[in-house]
């Protein structure tokens, strides 16, 4: 991706927090570039929305990669994902309620990749005894999403901060889906 699209991209993520009903014009009236330079790169409001998600799960898929190639243990790994997951979506807050759109689009290659990925950690992880080994793989990896949702319109609802939200998602994870000690 280019610098130029990448900053319309972080440019209006940061103007849709506080105006998530905002016209494509509108968007482009508060980008630090011109109305016309906006348009070379995305056609609508639906296809920034569209290049958004794919910059968000790239941002995740990042994370994921990060960690995958730390020499710490699967459990820090996945906790280390979940605290630097919750800053993104804190920062692009939409994109926790897009995500369930996201099978109707035409190519929906990277949300596999991070499901794929949050999948073969928390079969490791299962493996080791880390997390209960009678719940569906699948089922972890969409809780995680809707707590993830979920944590954040608790967020934005009650104006809590995203420090806070990290820890909650560990205390429900402990409670639902780790392995009691």
């Amino acid at each position: 991706m280019n610098n130029t699209k990448e900053q319309i991209i972080t440019e209006a993520l940061q103007y849709l927090n506080k105006n998530s009903w905002a016209s494509f014009v509108d968007i482009c009236s508060n980008l630090s570039v011109s109305r016309a330079t906006a348009y070379r790169y995305f056609k609508d409001k639906d296809h920034l929305l569209y290049e958004t998600y794919e910059y968000c799960l790239e941002k995740i898929l990042e994370i994921i990669n990060k960690y995958s190639k730390l020499d710490i243990t699967n459990i820090e790994k996945f906790d280390g994902i979940l605290t630097d997951i919750v800053p993104l979506w804190n920062e692009f807050w939409f994109i926790s309620a897009m995500y369930y759109d996201y099978y109707e689009s035409e190519n929906f290659d990277k949300y596999i990749k991070v499901e794929n990925a949050l999948s073969e950690l928390i079969d490791k992880l299962k493996k080791q005894w880390h997390i209960r080994d009678d719940l569906p793989t699948k089922w972890i990896v969409y809780t995680v999403y809707n707590l993830l949702h979920q944590g954040w319109l608790y967020m934005y609802e009650w104006y809590t901060g995203s420090k806070l939200l990290p820890e909650l998602i560990k205390t429900t994870l402990n409670i639902w889906i780790y392995k009691q000690k």
